[in-house]
């Protein structure tokens, strides 16, 4: 796995992940060989991107360590918001206002996240694209409701506006570009919706680009360069624990995520779309003035307040045990037995707290082996004041950016098994598990693999996807996927798998091992 950019933030808020100064190379936007990069060309980005990754991995020592000792400085003390005007749901306060990349969350804050997506649409365009109309999954009547209510909520959060195509064709806004929203099966509610901005628009004798095709990528290179090695970081953390000592986690999520960012003025036009409603109704566009579910750049512009309410969570864990306030949701965090079975404060101070914190876009994650329930009480302080030093909390609960309806499910409740990533982690044996619902649907899929004839490629490259999460836990299947990376290699329209007797046999032996791990869950120690 790959190491904190700088090594975290320890006891100096301004020593952390996303790193470097304004100006400095990992708050600029990402580059190819000198040159700006366009969403059409993320490719190239990518391999780069490995590149460097392979290069930093390369010069890291041998025995990094994510987990950190409790050392209390007594001059890491809470500073409380104070009031100002900004723009959205996100505004940088207290220490967060000493990071390094504080003058660009003060920026989104003030003036929205850019968004350059290339040139303006004509009327024809446009109204080839209001013609294609949403996705099919956001017609179905369910959805179609859903979808309604939601805006309508927004309507009222000042976080979209709806107009008359009618109107706006009289005098067409710049940048307005519109694509189609998709309505997906989510597992906390009916449905997500998500925008398609990278679905092609027929068009006379060619099609439009898509935004995320056109998109220049302005969002900072360094705010992306730690989601990808989460997992590793957290099963490294498992595997290098003490066996004796159990390992309590507990995670919070960060509700309305991309939502909180918004859009530069002017700019909320290049995620327009058309509202599912009945026919006969005059066509209405909804225009959102936050980031979007679907833009190639939402995670990016994201990462950079919820990496540094990191950071800050992490500044404010180096203060003293007990002298940060409680959290209003601090009694979320306590209710699992293993908490309570903890005693109120260490028997033996001279062995010192272990904590790790992390945070997956807008998961925070936090791992300790605690002495006692106030050490858990501070980390848990340390990281809801961290989140809220760059999402400020809201005085109803129910809207504040801590999801209340997760904390009431027992996420954020310290325990010693726990979901985190879609892997269940079980603290006292230190293994790990696929999420039982991802499993199924993966066995089930190569299941029927072993009894079709042809499988439509992509449908095969989405479920090998799927195959190469779940079998991070499993060793023993990575020399099972030699004959599965030829077949993506030749990218053919149709697999057929009963001709390719290798392949068959490796499919067949991902589920076998699948079935076995599941049985017997993975020890981290094994996968380092």
């Amino acid at each position: 796995g790959q190491t904190h950019s700088e090594g975290g933030a320890g006891n100096n808020v301004g020593d952390n992940r996303v790193t470097g100064k304004r100006g400095g190379i990992q708050l600029e936007p990402p580059t190819v060989r000198g040159e700006r990069v366009l969403g059409k060309n993320k490719g190239q980005l990518k391999r780069e991107n490995k590149r460097r990754k392979i290069s930093r991995q390369l010069q890291q020592p041998d025995d990094v360590q994510y987990w950190r000792t409790h050392e209390p400085n007594p001059e890491v003390t809470y500073i409380p918001r104070l009031p100002r005007a900004h723009r959205g749901q996100m505004d940088p306060a207290g220490p967060a206002l000493a990071h390094p990349a504080a003058d660009l969350l003060n920026e989104y804050a003030t003036f929205g996240c850019p968004a350059n997506t290339g040139n303006d649409w004509t009327i024809d365009e446009l109204q080839a694209a209001i013609d294609v109309g949403p996705h099919v999954s956001a017609m179905v009547p369910e959805a179609m409701q859903q979808l309604q209510e939601e805006v309508a909520i927004k309507i009222s959060n000042g976080q979209v506006k709806v107009f008359l195509w009618d109107d706006l064709k009289k005098n067409l806004p710049p940048k307005l570009k519109i694509s189609r929203i998709a309505m997906i099966p989510h597992k906390s509610k009916p449905y997500r919706a998500i925008l398609d901005l990278s679905y092609p628009i027929q068009f006379r004798d060619g099609t439009i680009a898509p935004v995320n095709e056109t998109t220049t990528k302005t969002a900072p290179r360094g705010s992306m360069d730690q989601m990808g090695q989460a997992l590793q970081r957290l099963i490294y953390a498992y595997a290098t624990a003490d066996e004796d000592k159990p390992i309590f986690a507990a995670k919070e999520d960060i509700k309305d995520g991309f939502w909180r960012l918004v859009a530069e003025e002017g700019a909320e036009w290049n995620f327009a779309y058309v509202l599912t409603q009945a026919d006969g109704q005059p066509t209405k566009i909804v225009v959102p003035t936050s980031l979007q579910m679907g833009w190639i750049e939402s995670p990016g512009f994201f990462n950079v307040p919820s990496e540094t309410g990191r950071d800050v969570a992490e500044h404010y864990a180096a203060a003293p045990i007990g002298s940060l306030p409680d959290h209003k949701f601090l009694s979320h965090t306590q209710s699992m037995p293993e908490y309570q079975a903890l005693p109120d404060e260490p028997v033996d101070p001279t062995h010192p707290l272990m904590f790790m914190l992390e945070v997956y876009v807008d998961d925070y994650i936090s791992l300790a082996v605690a002495r006692c329930k106030a050490d858990l009480d501070h980390l848990a302080n340390a990281t809801m004041h961290g989140i809220h030093s760059v999402f400020p909390e809201d005085a109803k609960d129910e809207d504040d950016p801590i999801s209340l309806k997760k904390l009431k499910k027992l996420e954020g409740a310290w325990a010693l098994n726990k979901d985190l990533l879609g892997w269940t982690f079980d603290g006292i044996a230190k293994t790990i598990e696929l999420d039982e619902a991802k499993l199924s649907d993966i066995l089930d899929t190569l299941k029927s693999w072993c009894r079709a004839t042809t499988i439509p490629f992509d449908d095969f490259r989405k479920t090998v996807h799927k195959i190469q999460n779940a079998t991070i836990g499993v060793p023993a299947a990575r020399g099972l996927f030699t004959e599965v990376n030829k077949v993506l290699r030749k990218e053919p329209r149709q697999v057929f798998i009963q001709r390719n007797k290798l392949l068959l046999e490796a499919v067949r032996g991902f589920r076998t091992l699948l079935q076995e791990a599941h049985k017997n869950p993975t020890k981290c120690r094994q996968l380092i």
